[in-house]
């Protein structure tokens, strides 16, 4: 059943080849390295070892032994193609134990070979295994086992690489990420903390200047180097293969936060490089799909056994970093206007408003409007005459009618005649006036005096 990654985590596999600084072969004496030229890349390894007749005739068990923390294990043997470049006397793959934290499995090596379907160059899968628990180490011993052989025939057990599957910490988010501007940053071996600092020397590469150190020159604390920076995908590059030819390398154990740690066998990616890419800047390690919002160190530690008292190479040329950055959200857009205020409801008053009549500017010429308004008068009745009265009667209401206006005519001309005299000569209080009844006669002063 497959295994499935708990939430935030994800799995991924982890290659460890023959020359691994993980990997032990006991007794060192008893097992070789074969170097060859391989179909998918320049040249490859393995390492082998051969017994005639009854095994073990050393008094000790030839076995391969190495550490891991996975969830299934992946034990692979040299091709055909590269079991042909071994010296040409017959052999028998000999049978072997695959044995975890002490609980063995025997393999049955000569039919894995019988059942290899990826032709004579692919490495042949021996063994597999899944169900281990990623939170545990779990110890691996690969032992020859010993058997019968006729005369003058090899056992042999070859070991090329094993694969195991990890489970590693996973991005919380998914890539790309909406309205994300991702960078990529480069930093020189020189930006990156490095100790001991004196032993590091600059030297010139192909592609630029690299950092180095040698194993020979430390005997306390193995060089080191460390750098932390926000990112989600982290490369490292060593110098070109031009630059580095006839050097040893030290393996390095790279970790990242610290926690998650890997053996890199720099000797066999350099080993694998084409001659095409001598003079490009070689891929150490990396890591992608972390969390992006987060600061991560990335820790680099040479590691070496000094069994054959070779001096090795730790070298550094710079470090990729990929690195997202979230620009703060567009600010909302403002909010509309508000809807104009109602008219005023008109308003009935008892005092009639006067409404000035516009006034024309000076430089207007009046102007004159002639309306043409047509009258109809409407018919006036004619009167109807009363029942009961002749033409006679209506002639002398006439003349009576008459009679009384003129009589009242002469009445009022005559008293308006003498109430004004009245009023001119006698006051309101009755008393009659100094001149009253004198006529004014003329200039000479002479008056005359006439009674009424």
């Amino acid at each position: 059943m497959p295994y499935t990654p708990p939430n935030g985590t994800d799995i991924a596999d982890v290659t460890l080849h023959d020359t691994n600084y993980a990997i032990k072969y006991e007794p060192r004496e008893a097992w070789n390295q074969s170097t060859f030229s391989a179909l998918s890349k320049p040249k490859d390894t393995f390492h082998y070892s051969s017994s005639q007749g009854n095994f073990p005739n050393s008094g000790s068990l030839h076995q391969v032994t190495f550490e891991l923390q996975g969830v299934a294990l992946y034990v692979y043997g040299a091709s055909e193609d590269a079991l042909r470049t071994l010296d040409p006397k017959p052999y028998l793959h000999a049978p072997i134990d695959v044995c975890l934290n002490d609980e063995c499995h025997p393999v049955d090596v000569h039919q894995a070979y019988l059942d290899a379907v990826d032709g004579s160059h692919a490495p042949v899968l021996l063994w597999s295994h899944s169900g281990l628990s990623p939170n545990k180490t779990t110890f691996v011993h690969i032992r020859m086992l010993a058997g019968e052989s006729p005369a003058g025939v090899l056992r042999r057990a070859t070991f090329e690489k094993v694969v195991y599957t990890e489970v590693r910490p996973k991005s919380p988010v998914a890539h790309p990420i909406p309205r994300g501007i991702y960078h990529k940053k480069t930093v020189l071996y020189d930006s990156v903390d490095r100790f001991p600092l004196a032993r590091w020397s600059t030297e010139s590469g192909a592609s630029g200047p690299y950092g180095s150190v040698l194993n020979d020159m430390w005997h306390g604390k193995m060089p080191q180097w460390s750098y932390s920076a926000r990112g989600h995908s982290f490369k490292i590059y060593g110098p070109p293969l031009e630059s580095m030819k006839n050097v040893e390398h030290a393996a390095q154990r790279i970790c990242l936060d610290h926690t998650y740690c890997h053996y890199v066998d720099v000797g066999h990616i350099y080993l694998s490089i084409p001659d095409s890419h001598e003079k490009l800047p070689v891929l150490i390690w990396s890591v992608d799909g972390i969390d992006p919002f987060t600061d991560h160190t990335i820790t680099s530690e040479m590691v070496d056994r000094f069994y054959d008292h070779e001096a090795r190479v730790m070298a550094l040329s710079h470090i990729e970093t990929l690195w997202v950055e979230i620009p703060p959200p567009p600010p909302p857009p403002p909010p509309p206007p508000p809807p104009p205020p109602p008219p005023p409801k008109p308003t009935t008053s008892s005092t009639p408003t006067k409404t000035p009549c516009p006034t024309l500017p000076s430089t207007v010429a009046p102007i004159t409007t002639t309306v043409f308004v047509t009258v109809i008068p409407e018919p006036i009745p004619k009167p109807k005459p009363e029942p009961g009265h002749g033409t006679g009667y209506h002639v002398l209401l006439l003349f009576t009618g008459a009679a009384i206006c003129a009589m009242a005519l002469v009445i009022g001309s005559f008293a308006s005649h003498h109430w004004d005299r009245v009023q001119h000569y006698m006051p309101l209080n009755g008393t009659p006036h100094p001149g009253y009844g004198a006529v004014e006669t003329g200039s000479n002063g002479s008056e005359e005096t006439s009674r009424l």
